[in-house]
């Protein structure tokens, strides 16, 4: 019996050495954030938004030659670009990894307490302004795309689930813009998220929507043409720009080629965010 004891009272003081020593070795890293401490502050919400200021073009950028658009056309005609198998392709990989930037940032912010009711819903905003933006890129070159509104783990269902209706993504990402038209601060910066900003990529996605709804035919394998839901999107297209307008900040520029050939867009009346450089 006395030989039980000791071996048990042994296993457990090795237990402890070893919980002890969990506890010990399991540290946070000290040069950088870890999830856990991370969302303690605006200043870590914002710097972490701040990624998204990638999907914007700068200096060297599409402004010349913007994709899918008619622009600028060849004398021949080529396939289409965005036909090959998606777990290749960049722009679908790129524009889920977005998504999921989105979706993390929104179910943060909702959970910190240290931030108040309208500081959440400006960032909530941002985050959701930039996840609509992203599923208007996938779905003008993929038509229908799976809507994700949540952070995923790599056991969700949903990763292996069929495509949603392209109709039924733009509205989802028409009440993203509408979320974020309400959330996002009035702002007179032109580097920084603003509610002008919002209304103004509201205008453009709804622009497209409106039209391509109108122009649409069945003998093109599409949808039939909906003018019902055309007249919507443009509707909203109309009060977005009309907020912009009504705002009163903006007029256009003296010249066209100064938006693209300046070397300080600060002074151009025409910008709503445009990218700051700065030498060397």
């Amino acid at each position: 019996m006395k030989k039980f004891i000791i071996y048990i009272t042994s296993g457990i003081a090795a237990a402890m050495t070893f919980a002890s020593c969990d506890k010990i070795l399991n540290k946070d890293p000290l040069d950088s954030f870890a999830d856990a401490n991370f969302w303690s502050s605006e200043g870590n919400v914002e710097a972490y938004a701040n990624t998204f200021y990638n999907q914007f073009d700068g200096y060297g950028g599409s402004f010349y030659f913007p994709t899918l658009n008619d622009n600028q056309a060849a004398n021949g005609f080529r396939d289409w670009n965005y036909a090959d198998l998606l777990s290749y392709n960049g722009n679908w990989i790129n524009g889920y990894a977005e998504i999921r930037r989105s979706n993390v940032l929104i179910a943060r912010v909702e959970g910190m307490s240290v931030l108040d009711d309208e500081t959440k819903a400006h960032w909530i905003g941002v985050a959701k302004l930039m996840r609509a933006f992203q599923y208007y890129s996938l779905v003008r070159q993929f038509g229908d795309v799976p809507i994700i509104a949540a952070e995923l783990k790599t056991t969700d269902p949903i990763l292996f689930g069929e495509r949603d209706d392209r109709d039924a993504v733009m509205d989802f990402v028409l009440q993203d813009l509408n979320d974020a038209v309400a959330g996002i601060r009035k702002s007179s910066s032109k580097t920084s998220w603003s509610k002008n900003l919002a209304n103004a990529i509201k205008s453009e996605i709804c622009l497209y929507e409106g039209t391509y709804c109108k122009y649409r035919s069945s003998a093109d394998g599409q949808k039939a043409a909906d003018v019902s839901r055309a007249n919507s999107f443009l509707n909203e297209c109309k009060t977005a720009s009309k907020a912009i307008m009504d705002e009163g900040s903006f007029s256009l520029a003296d010249k066209y080629v100064s938006n693209y050939n300046s070397i300080d867009l600060k002074a151009n009346p025409e910008m709503i965010l445009y990218k700051h450089y700065v030498k060397d």
